[in-house]
């Protein structure tokens, strides 16, 4: 009985000394080198999005008594056209003490239709003697902006369209329920670089015919990318007057547009493209 007890000890004994040995084992210390790195290696951001991203980057190593001063460089965009710095820079300090320092970035946001971009930084030097990442390993970052834009499309085709606030409310204008919708075309005039004028059926988006009984109003409207405009189109309904107005469109070709008269005609027609 004490023989086997002996060596159930022993056993314990010994399976206790190759855990603490295997324990030892695990707990390494970093001894270097040295070095600044970017936390992590990526990120998207949508071109939109006017928040920015923060991009961080963090010492490893022993606390330091001074600071560190870190220089970065960036290559396949361009500051102020294709991003901007909301916080910080290409050049960061590390606090004395401290272990992590960051900056901040945000997208342009254009109108253009000009694809991702990919703009790249990369840790130039260190101050401190320290490396500038853990060889390749941190060194770089990569920023993908989203863009959100879409090409111009043709406003060319037919439409089902509805009025909104419209004037006068009075005459109890069908075009102005929503469910109710007057039929418009839209034929492309001209193209000259980004501009396009088109003819357009009714100027009215179906007042006219719907509200007074009378016969639609064709004009003109003028598009540069995706803004409207309508200048001075005569009324040839009744005469001595002219419609004005601005819109916006879509990526689908869907647009507004806002108009009135000097009579007190106006509304906000919601052009929607037929399939």
């Amino acid at each position: 009985m004490k023989n086997t007890i002996s060596k159930i000890a022993s056993i314990a004994i010994l399976f206790f000394a190759t855990f603490m040995v295997a324990c030892e084992e695990e707990l390494t210390v970093f001894d270097g080198p040295y070095h600044v790195r970017f936390t992590t290696t990526s990120s998207t951001l949508d071109e939109n999005k006017a928040a920015g991203g923060i991009i961080k980057l963090h010492f490893a190593g022993a606390k330091q008594s001074a600071a560190i001063d870190v220089k970065l460089t960036v290559e396949g965009g361009q500051e102020g056209v294709d991003f901007v710095f909301l916080e910080g820079g290409t050049s960061l300090t590390i606090p004395a003490g401290d272990f992590f320092t960051s900056f901040k970035v945000a997208a342009v946001d254009n109108d253009l239709n000009d694809g991702n971009k990919t703009i790249v930084f990369t840790l130039e030097s260190v101050s401190g003697g320290f490396d500038a990442g853990f060889g390749l390993v941190g060194k770089k970052y990569t920023l993908t902006i989203k863009d959100d834009d879409c090409a111009t499309p043709s406003l060319e085709g037919k439409y089902l369209v509805y009025n909104r606030d419209s004037s006068p409310a009075s005459c109890g204008n069908p075009a102005n329920d929503g469910d109710l919708t007057y039929e418009s075309t839209v034929t492309l005039v001209s193209e000259v670089g980004d501009v396009r004028t088109y003819d357009v059926s009714d100027v009215t988006g179906g007042l006219y015919a719907l509200c007074y009984g009378d016969g639609e109003n064709p004009g003109q409207i003028t598009t540069k990318r995706f803004t409207i405009t309508l200048d001075a189109q005569p009324d040839v309904v009744y005469g001595g007057d002219e419609f004005n107005g601005t819109g916006l469109m879509d990526c689908a070709g869907n647009f507004t547009l806002t108009w009135s008269n000097g009579y007190g005609d106006k509304a906000t027609s919601y052009y929607t493209k037929k399939k």
